[in-house]
């Protein structure tokens, strides 16, 4: 199965933030300093797949109350 990421929404409804981000069918880099929040995007990602590898890794995440969409193509070739 072929995945292709679209676009990723995180809205806190704790206090009023959120995050959104498109991406690149074909390649997509994730830059930024340290702290940026580069990890936390991908676990975002994993997350919204309901893969939890930590509880512990993501549990700062989600006592912001989030929403989580991801928005993708899934083809079964």
């Amino acid at each position: 199965m072929l995945v292709v990421l679209k676009s990723l929404l995180v809205f806190s409804t704790t206090n009023d933030k959120c995050f959104f981000t498109e991406f690149h069918e074909n390649f997509n880099i994730v830059k930024g300093k340290n702290t940026s929040g580069k990890s936390t995007l991908i676990q975002s990602i994993i997350y919204t797949f309901g893969v939890n590898d930590g509880r512990e890794k993501i549990e700062e995440i989600l006592k912001n109350n989030l929403i989580f969409r991801l928005d993708l193509i899934a083809n079964s070739n």
